[in-house]
């Protein structure tokens, strides 16, 4: 390999590590951000939501940073193969985690309505359906850190489970307001919250996918689940 080559070569890694170093710091605060309205839902208390909004700014201007990265490396390492999935898919993973802070911001501002009324309670699954999909998040990422297909089908398979428990929660949802038209407010509110969370679940399944991508040059998980 001729040193011009190895430089090449050396650079175009660097650019990879670079971009992906620029993906996690965008989860980082996605997550951070997903958390705190998570908690605002959960803990009945909106103190937090100011924050939670205007932290989207910076996730935005991350996400536009990457765009340009990526633009910039395809124009001048001119990738193929393995190499382009890979940038293609952290292009389209940045995409995700950006939608996922804009989901986390409408849920913080569904929070400071609905802690403006009594907490409504007998939700006994929403605990347990925040948990899940926070992790199911978390468990994509790792899969992208370590480009792991198995863990990135672990988390495609969960989706039915986030979609199970977002329907038993809203139907909890529609009995409680029957029998008392005094939390149709609050209920309302928290019906578009619970299904902004069921949407994480969908793009942590994307980016599922994005891993399937780079790794088999596939997004079909239904048949790479069949392996």
């Amino acid at each position: 390999m001729s040193d011009e080559h190895e430089h090449i070569v050396k650079s175009f890694s660097e650019d990879l590590i670079q971009l992906k170093n620029m993906i996690l710091k965008m989860a980082g605060l996605v997550e951070n951000q997903l958390q705190l309205s998570l908690d605002s839902i959960l803990k009945h208390d909106s103190k937090d939501c100011v924050k939670i909004i205007k932290s989207d700014n910076e996730i935005d201007e991350l996400h536009i940073n990457i765009q340009n990265y990526v633009e910039r490396i395809i124009t001048l390492r001119q990738p193929i193969s393995l190499d382009l999935r890979n940038v293609l898919a952290a292009m389209q993973i940045a995409r995700e985690l950006e939608r996922v802070g804009d989901l986390a911001v409408n849920i913080a501002k569904r929070a400071i309505i609905i802690t403006q009324h009594a907490k409504i309670d007998k939700l006994y699954d929403l605990e347990e359906y925040t948990i899940i999909t926070k992790n199911v998040l978390r468990e994509a990422l790792d899969a992208y850190v370590e480009n792991d297909l198995k863990m990135a089908r672990k988390v495609w398979d969960k989706d039915d489970l986030i979609d199970d428990l977002y329907a038993k929660i809203f139907k909890q949802l529609l009995e409680l307001m029957n029998n008392d038209k005094k939390i149709a407010t609050p209920a309302a509110h928290l019906s578009f919250a619970i299904k902004n969370i069921e949407r994480i679940g969908d793009h942590a399944t994307n980016i599922a996918e994005d891993i399937s991508f780079i790794l088999t040059a596939d997004r079909n998980m239904h048949m790479s689940n069949k392996d």
